[in-house]
């Protein structure tokens, strides 16, 4: 089982502990588990796909930003590129990569107010949309990244913000 599967499953078990009772620490934990099962996902993705160099594999993960990533899915979720992927992507995003890219603008912010935002009460419910969210957008995944505007979205997450100075 993959890092991004595995953090997906953990996250799914902290919503369902302590049945009666949730605890924050554990609807937090959730919360920020299930962003990074996406990140995670996404990093993996891109790098078998941009690099064939087993050496190079383990370094290149520590190049992707949380920022520049989330920037990156917005024009993926909107509909709204700008040149140069206005060129490279079919004139309608793919729904599954529009939810894929969306799953992620959600979460980011969710993950910022779990892990830093001590104000912030959490719930059973919104914690669980959030982590099922996730795994609609693996699912989602899986049926889109075969497809040539799923390699652009993967190569954007790295160089996106390159590619638009």
């Amino acid at each position: 089982m993959s890092l991004a599967a595995e953090l997906l499953e953990t996250a799914g078990y902290l919503t369902r502990r302590n049945q009666n009772r949730p605890t924050q620490a554990d609807l937090r934990r959730a919360v920020s588990t299930a962003y990074y099962a996406l990140f995670h996902l996404f990093v993996r993705e891109a790098t078998a796909a941009l690099v064939t160099d087993p050496g190079l594999r383990g370094l290149v993960p520590r190049a992707f930003g949380h920022t520049d990533m989330r920037d990156a899915c917005e024009p993926f979720a909107s509909g709204r590129f700008r040149d140069p992927l206005r060129t490279l992507v079919p004139a309608t995003t793919p729904p599954d990569l529009v939810s894929v890219a969306q799953a992620f603008l959600d979460l980011q912010p969710a993950r910022h107010a779990a892990d830093y935002d001590t104000t912030a009460a959490f719930n059973r419910p919104d914690t669980l949309a959030f982590v099922r969210q996730v795994g609609r957008a693996f699912a989602a995944w899986d049926r889109v990244k075969g497809e040539p505007v799923a390699t652009v979205f993967l190569v954007s997450l790295l160089l996106g913000r390159r590619w638009n100075r």
